[in-house]
Formats: structure tokens, C-alpha cells, sequence
């Protein structure tokens, strides 16, 4: 990579930051899928999702990769499966600073997931540690 393309690769990673930062302004967390499908067979090197076909790495980093990118702390978290199925996961994403707190809420989310309490016996927004900003939960 030539100094060119790596000050306007910078550049557009600062723009796609700033972006977030802002979409990112009325909430503490994104709650999504850690990748568009369950996980590939073992040994499964191309993938087709609908209409999109592509390697097993370029699904897989389809939804987590901006945001590290980005600068953004995101944990995934193994969803619950059935026997037969493949494993899925959902990701969770929080502003840069706040990964104290992201781990706190990852861990409390996963007791849920596990079949612990419910989110409101688990989750205190207000004292789980991170940014000084108040935290906000949307449902």
C-alpha cells in the first residue's frame, strides 16, 4: 500500500468513527447478530447467504470488523442452540471507554441467555460501571 492510499484509507476509517459516534449518540449499546449466518461446516471455505456469495472469512467478519475498526469495544456472546443446530451468536457493541462496562452487560446478558434471571433482575443500568454518562437502555 502506497503512503496515498494508506492517509485515505485513515481518513475514511476517522469518517466511518465519527459516523458511529453519532449513531451511536442516544444509546450505550448495539445489540446484533455477530455474523449474517450460524457457523459454517467445518472445512467450508465459500458461503452463500441469499443472494451473496463469498469466502467463510468475509462472512464472518462482515458484521465485526467495522467496528473494530472503528475503534468501538464489541464482545460476542454464543447464543443458545438445539442439538442438531449449528452455533450462532449475537455481538454487542459499546463506545470506545466503556469496555468495563461492556463486560459487565456481556456477562450479565449471558446468564440470561444461559436461563438465569431476567434482564431486569440483572441488569442495573445505572451501576454497571463504564463512561460518566448515564446509561440508557431501549427496548
Amino acid at each position: 500500500m502506497d503512503l496515498r492510499a494508506y492517509v485515505s484509507a485513515q481518513q475514511s476509517r476517522r469518517e466511518f468513527a465519527a459516523r458511529l459516534h453519532q449513531a451511536m449518540s442516544t444509546v450505550d449499546y448495539l445489540v446484533l447478530p455477530t455474523c449474517p449466518c450460524a457457523a459454517p461446516h467445518v472445512g467450508a471455505g465459500t458461503l452463500s447467504i441469499g443472494d451473496w456469495s463469498g469466502t467463510v472469512r468475509e462472512a464472518l467478519m462482515t458484521y465485526t470488523a467495522p467496528f473494530n475498526v472503528a475503534g468501538f469495544p464489541a464482545i460476542s456472546i454464543p447464543l443458545p442452540c438445539g442439538d442438531s443446530a449449528l452455533p450462532a451468536a449475537l455481538q454487542i457493541v459499546a463506545k470506545p471507554g466503556d469496555d468495563g462496562a461492556l463486560l459487565q452487560i456481556a456477562q450479565q446478558m449471558e446468564l440470561f441467555l444461559k436461563g438465569g434471571t431476567t434482564p431486569e433482575e440483572q441488569i442495573d443500568v445505572n451501576t454497571h460501571g463504564g463512561s460518566q454518562s448515564e446509561r440508557q437502555v431501549e427496548r
